[in-house]
C-alpha cells in the first residue's frame, strides 16, 4: 500500500500529520489526530443538502470514503475509496492515486467511483469554515428527525436556534443514540488535494464519537493557522481476535494524538 504524501514541510498543520497503514486496513487520521471510525460507512452525506446557511452537496466534486457496500453488506477497504459525478475528476483522482474510474450502484449524483492506491493522502484544508459538525436522527424511512449542533436546532428553518435539549456531556448522549433516542454526530471536512487542487474540493464525513469529542479543538487549532492547512488523511483498520477466537475488523474510536 502506498502513502501519497512527502516530507516537505507542512504549512501550519495544527498537528503534526502521521499515517501508518496495517495489512488489510482502514481508519482515518486527520491532521496527526487519529479517529479510527466504528462505522464502515457512516450516516452522514444523508442530512448535507439540509445545512442552514452554509455549504450544500453541489460545492464538492467528490467523497472520500472508507468502505462500500458489498451484497448489501459493509465492507473495510485497505486504501481509499473516491465518488464522483465528474468523469474529469474522476480521471483526474486515477492519474494521481490509481485506480480506475468505474460506474457503481447508487441513485445519488456520485456515480463514478476509484478504488484508489494509496491509503494516505495529502490534503488542504482552507480554515476552520471547512469543518461543519450536527447532530442527526434519522427516521426509518431516511428522514430527518432531529438536526442540531448539540446546543441549539438546525432545522426546521420554524425551530432553527431553540435549545436542542440534547445532553450535555457526550457519553449522555452515546447512550441516548445507542438507544435509539438521541441523534448521531455527522461531522464533514472538505479540502483540496494538495497535489491536484485543480480538480476542486472533496469531502470526508464522519459518524466518530472521538471525532465529536475534538471537532471544537480541530477548529480552534485551525483558525490559529495562518492561511490554508496542509495534512494528511489517512487510513488504519483494526483486527483483533476474541477470547473465544473469533476474528474481529472493526473501527474503533481512539483518543487524538498530537505528537
Amino acid at each position: 500500500m502506498r502513502t501519497r504524501s512527502n516530507s516537505a514541510p507542512r504549512q501550519g498543520c495544527p498537528f503534526p500529520a502521521y499515517a501508518h497503514h496495517r495489512p488489510g486496513g482502514s481508519a482515518s487520521n486527520l491532521t496527526g489526530r487519529r479517529f479510527r471510525e466504528k462505522e464502515l460507512l457512516t450516516v452522514a452525506g444523508r442530512g448535507q443538502g439540509s445545512d442552514r446557511g452554509s455549504e450544500s452537496q453541489s460545492d464538492y466534486v467528490g467523497r472520500f470514503r472508507a468502505g462500500r457496500l458489498v451484497d448489501n453488506r459493509p465492507q473495510s477497504l485497505d486504501a481509499w475509496r473516491v465518488t464522483m459525478a465528474s468523469p474529469d475528476v474522476a480521471a483526474g483522482v486515477a492519474s494521481l492515486l490509481g485506480g480506475e474510474p468505474v460506474e457503481w450502484e447508487t441513485t445519488a449524483e456520485d456515480s463514478l467511483e476509484v478504488l484508489t492506491d494509496y491509503d494516505t493522502v495529502r490534503i488542504t484544508v482552507e480554515g476552520p469554515s471547512a469543518v461543519q459538525a450536527r447532530m442527526l436522527l434519522f427516521g426509518y424511512k431516511g428522514q430527518v428527525l432531529h438536526d442540531c449542533d448539540g446546543a441549539r436546532l438546525l432545522a426546521p428553518e420554524a425551530d432553527a436556534d431553540k435549545p436542542c435539549g440534547c445532553p450535555e456531556s457526550i457519553e449522555e448522549r452515546r447512550l441516548a443514540a445507542k438507544s435509539g433516542r438521541g441523534p448521531l454526530p455527522s461531522i464533514g471536512i472538505g479540502f483540496k488535494l494538495a497535489e491536484k487542487p485543480a480538480l476542486g474540493r472533496f469531502r470526508f464525513v464522519s459518524s466518530s464519537w472521538e471525532l465529536a469529542k475534538t471537532v471544537a479543538d480541530f477548529q480552534r487549532a485551525l483558525t490559529e493557522t495562518d492561511g490554508p492547512t496542509t495534512c494528511d488523511l489517512a487510513l488504519e483498520l483494526v483486527e483483533l481476535t476474541t477470547a473465544s477466537g473469533v476474528a474481529v475488523r472493526y473501527r474503533k474510536t481512539g483518543r487524538p494524538r498530537t505528537g
